[in-house]
This record gives structure tokens, C-alpha cells and sequence, in this order.
């Protein structure tokens, strides 16, 4: 049994690390060859998403294992299928982007929202054929096809029945309303001062004054409670899907079948607990410290569009990371978007060009530092998908807390570059990066545990969620997450819940394995600096996290020694 489902891959919070390792690497071997296109992004036209000619391959596979010695016709038809596989994910991609570049446009939405769920529904089909494949005599043709090395995921899936489909329908329609609301393309109101406002009218109040504060708080709880309302449904709608597949719950089964995590809830406890103890109490210190001190001003006045050509020029970056770069900026894969464009950040991979692709929301320049991070988590991704070799079908199994650490690695290995060609103005960078680092497992730790909560609380509502999360955010010290009336709303707002059940506590995972590259980076940077160049070329289909701790000397996360180690390096900062 296997529940995964082709996305755009990685939509990402602000996480940062570095790297450090003792371990043993391959001496800085460069990676394989890679063929890609070589297409600047503005030239990429996946078309319009008609899954005929995709279903009648499946067709005629189906009937070509029927055939006795059929080897030629069953291989030929499997790489068509990988083929077209790959151009419906690519539309989906590209229908994204249009939509997150231009919110407002309804057509846009509209052409996103039934690319999303023609993408289930294909992938639905996709994995019961390889299934059917595997289990006939040309069992053998479909692994080296599919080329991943563990495909046991795929055998014996039956797909969805309709009652299933039934309830993905309707979990899709709530994720597009969910978007409509954080997009502000949905029209929320609330009650303030005897009368019915909107965002516009807190639009038009001076920003520095107390009613604006008071109307800006009035419509964040009143559209938490929309938001909060749609999470929770989509919650019972998927603990319905995961009750017929035998969990107890959806976040039991997101764990196990989505993400196929090496790891348990358990060991995750066991990091944030550590967090607690050691560093809740720095979190907040070192952020305050950064974002008022006098060096951080200056970077409001600096811009980040140039950051590639920067590092490139300060000769920085390690050889795999340089290559990477050098051609992302080369082919225009790095698109930074306007104000009015969907808030997130994301990277991907086009595999019917074989390109990879960041989108990154820019931020007013107060938030240059922040917008810095992003680009820097982004680029960590973006250089291990120049360098995957994966089909889009062998795409659909990857370790995501990997990943997480691939790209959260690039932040605070490259920090002290950061800093360097930001000069002056940028001294605080590090300061900054590392507190982030911390704010990180405070912020997702948060997040996470909410997140469970709403698949294992009965009868839940979103007001009491909010009570529930403030008590979370208090355990985490993260006291802005709360409002002035004690509850917490954050929650209601996090796209994650609706559109990637289970994805944050990866995040976690990741920040801890990179704060211990970090620590390690200190202690030997040479050879960790050749060891992250080597961690962002790893196949993700190949490498999982637990591994990844053992391979990188990494396995300290889960000791109380290296909270004390990071709670020295904070105060170090704090001074």
C-alpha cells in the first residue's frame, strides 16, 4: 500500500544549517553527468493537462502483460508512460506558478485547483499499473524502469475505491478554499467598533496607529476561524480515508506511507523536549538581539537579487554547489516574485527538462534578512535537483527529511560567506542565521505537535484548537504566536496542514541533523565543507535519514550533550 502523490515539491518555511560531519565520504568525487535541457524558464510550455493519451497508455500496458514474450512492447510502453507521466507533472508545476504569480486571477486559480486534482487521480492510476506490472512476468522490466531502490511501496496498490475518490474530492475543494483564504481572494469579515470590516478597510488605517492594530487583530481571528474551520474538516476527511487503509488516524498513515519516515514520533519528542530544556529560552533573545541592533539596519537597504553572482564572484561556493549556481542564474531558474504574488517560497524539479526552479516571495526590505534565508534554503534544494538523475516516477519516492537537510544545510554553510559580501552591513548575519536555526524548531516544533492534534483530538473545533495551540506555544516559549486574549491563531494559517499532511515535523528533524553538521563544521571545517558539497548531490530515492545521520556522524541528536553544545554556541551570540 502506498498513498503518495506527485506535488510541487518542498514548499518551505524558513529553515536554516550547516554542516559538519565525521564521517567517511566519497573524497569530493564529482557526481555523475546529467542531461538536461538546457531551457531558461520563460521558454517552458507544459501545455494543458489532458490525461488521454496517459490513459490510453495505461490501456494498452494493461494488455500488453497479458502477452506472453512481450518484453519489447511491455519496456516501450513503460518509458511512454514515464514520459508522459512526466509532462502532466510539469503542467501541474507550471499551472502552479501561474496561479501562486498572479493570485487574484480566477482562471488561474480555477486551471491550479483541477490540476491538482487531475495529478491524484492520474497518480492513482500510474501506481496501480506499475503495480499490475510488478506482479506479472515483466516484473524485472519495471524496476530497472522505474530505477529506485526500494519499490516494494508500489507493489500490490489496488488504487483508490470510489468512495475514497468520493472524499479526496472533497478534501481537494477545501484545500482550494483554504488557498482562496490565504490568499486573500476570499472576502472575510469581522465585527470592529459596531461595525462589519474587511481587509480592505484595515488597508486603509495608518499602520502606526492602535486601530489599526485592533482591526488587523479582529480580521486575523475572524479569518483563523474560516481557516481553522476548513483544516479540521480536511482532517476528519482524511482519518475517514486512513480508517480504510486500518490507522487509527490519517497522521499515523502520512507518517508511515507518505513519507516513510525512519524515525518515530517518539524520537521527535525526544529533540523537542531537549529543546525545551536547553534552548527555548535563547530563542527569542537572539531574534530580538538581530532584528533591533544597529548592524542589522543596513541590510533593509541592500538587495539580495544579485546574492548568486556575489557568492560566484567571492569564491565561496564548494565545486558541486558552484556548478549548480552558475547555472541556475545562467538559465533564469531562480524567478523572485512581487509583493502581490502568493506568499511562500519552493523549489522543484521540471522533469521533462530535467531543470530545477525556485520561486521565492520578496519580502518589504525590512525582511531582507529573512528573504536572504530563503534564497539560501532554496538554492540547498535546487542544487540537489541539478544533480538528480530520478524519472518522475521514481520522484514520487524520496526521504524528505533529507531533502530538508540538503537545503537547510546551504543557510549555515554558507552564512559566513553571506556576511562577507554584505560586508559591513551584513555582520549580523550569522548572529541572525543561527538564531533562526533555533527559531526554527521552536516555530515547526509548534507546528507539529499542533499538527497532531488535529487528527487526534475529538470533537474538535477551531476555537478550542486555538486553546489547545496556546498551550503548545507556551511550552515552546513562543509567545508571539499568541494573541493578546491568551489563544493562539497562527495554527489556522499554515498552508503545510492543508496542502501537505505531515510535512512539518520534517523540518525539525532536518534543523536538528543540520545544527549537529554545524557543530561538527566548527570542529573540522575543511572536511565538512567537502562533506556538505557531497550531501547536496545525494539521491534522494537512495539515501534516508536515518542512514544520512550514520553516514554523516549526525547521530547526536537524540543525546542531551548536544543541546548543552548549541546552548554554549547561543550564548556565545548572545554577547
Amino acid at each position: 500500500m502506498n498513498f503518495k502523490k506527485i506535488t510541487a515539491l518542498l514548499m518551505c518555511l524558513m529553515l536554516i544549517l550547516s554542516l559538519g560531519a565525521c564521517a567517511k565520504g566519497n573524497g569530493g568525487t564529482e557526481p555523475p553527468a546529467v542531461e538536461r535541457a538546457d531551457v531558461r524558464f520563460e521558454d517552458m510550455d507544459a501545455g494543458e493537462y489532458d490525461d488521454t493519451l496517459i490513459n490510453e497508455i495505461i490501456d494498452r500496458l494493461d494488455e500488453a502483460i497479458t502477452k506472453k514474450n512481450n518484453d519489447k512492447e511491455v519496456a516501450d510502453l513503460i518509458d511512454q508512460l514515464i514520459a508522459e507521466y512526466g509532462r502532466l507533472s510539469d503542467a501541474y508545476t507550471l499551472a502552479e506558478i501561474a496561479y501562486y504569480t498572479t493570485p487574484d486571477d480566477e482562471e488561474l486559480f480555477q486551471k491550479y485547483t483541477d490540476a491538482d486534482a487531475l495529478c491524484l487521480y492520474v497518480d492513482d492510476d500510474v501506481q496501480v499499473i506499475i503495480s499490475r506490472v510488478l506482479d506479472s512476468e515483466y516484473e524485472q522490466i519495471m524496476l530497472e524502469k522505474i530505477n529506485v531502490e526500494d519499490a516494494s511501496p508500489f507493489y500490490d496498490y489496488e488504487g483508490m475505491s470510489d468512495e475514497e475518490a468520493a472524499l479526496q474530492d472533497r478534501i481537494i475543494a477545501l484545500q482550494a478554499e483554504f488557498n482562496e483564504y490565504y490568499s486573500e481572494t476570499k472576502e472575510v469579515t469581522a465585527e470592529f467598533n459596531g461595525q462589519t470590516i474587511t481587509w480592505e478597510y484595515v488597508d486603509s488605517l495608518d499602520t502606526s496607529s492602535a486601530e489599526y492594530a485592533e482591526a488587523y487583530s479582529a480580521m486575523y481571528r475572524a479569518e483563523a476561524m474560516e481557516m481553522g474551520r476548513i483544516l479540521i474538516e480536511q482532517a476528519k476527511l482524511r482519518n475517514e480515508v486512513a480508517a480504510m487503509y486500518g490507522y487509527d488516524n490519517y497522521y499515523e498513515m502520512a507518517w508511515e506511507e507518505t513519507y516513510s519516515r525512519t524515525y518515530s514520533y517518539e524520537d521527535f519528542e525526544t529533540v523537542v523536549d531537549y529543546y525545551k530544556e536547553y534552548l527555548r529560552d535563547y530563542t527569542g533573545i537572539l531574534q530580538s538581539m538581530n532584528y533591533l541592533r544597529a548592524d542589522y539596519l543596513p541590510m533593509r537597504d541592500c538587495t539580495v537579487t544579485d546574492i548568486y553572482d556575489r557568492l560566484l564572484e567571492g569564491r565561496y561556493l564548494k565545486p558541486n554547489a558552484e556548478k549548480a549556481i552558475k547555472y541556475i542564474k545562467e538559465y533564469n531558474l531562480l524567478n523572485i516574485v512581487g509583493p502581490e504574488s502568493y506568499s511562500v517560497g519552493f523549489s522543484t524539479r521540471f522533469v521533462t527538462y530535467n531543470e530545477p526552479y525556485i520561486y521565492v516571495y520578496e519580502r518589504d526590505p525590512i525582511y531582507n534578512m529573512e528573504f536572504l534565508g530563503t534564497i539560501a534554503h532554496e538554492t540547498g534544494h535546487c542544487t540537489n535537483f541539478f544533480y538528480d538523475q530520478k524519472n518522475s516516477i521514481a520522484s514520487l519516492l524520496f526521504d524528505l527529511d533529507v531533502a530538508e537537510t540538503q537545503s537547510t544545510g546551504f543557510v549555515l554553510m554558507y552564512m559566513d560567506a553571506f556576511a562577507k559580501i554584505y560586508g559591513d552591513a551584513g555582520k549580523g548575519i550569522p548572529r541572525q542565521m543561527f538564531g533562526d536555526a533555533i527559531g526554527t524548531i521552536q516555530n515547526c516544533g509548534f507546528q507539529a505537535e499542533v499538527e497532531r492534534l488535529l487528527y487526534t483530538t475529538e470533537d474538535l473545533t477551531p476555537e478550542k484548537m486555538c486553546e489547545l495551540a496556546a498551550e503548545i506555544a507556551d511550552e515552546y516559549a513562543y509567545y508571539n504566536a499568541n494573541e493578546s486574549d491568551g489563544l493562539n491563531y497562527f495554527w489556522a494559517h499554515i498552508p503545510h496542514f492543508s496542502d501537505s499532511p505531515g510535512y512539518v515535523v520534517s523540518y525539525v528533524m532536518s534543523q536538528v541533523a543540520s545544527l549537529a553538521m554545524y557543530t561538527n563544521y566548527l570542529d573540522e571545517p575543511k572536511k565538512t565543507a567537502q562533506l556538505f558539497d557531497e550531501l547536496l548531490t545525494e539521491d534522494l530515492g537512495r539515501l534516508q535519514y536515518a542512514e544520512m545521520l550514520e553516514k554523516y556522524g549526525l547521530d547526536k541528536i537524540y543525546t542531551e550533550e548536544f543541546y548543552k553544545e548549541l546552548a554554549k554556541i547561543a550564548e556565545s551570540y548572545r554577547k
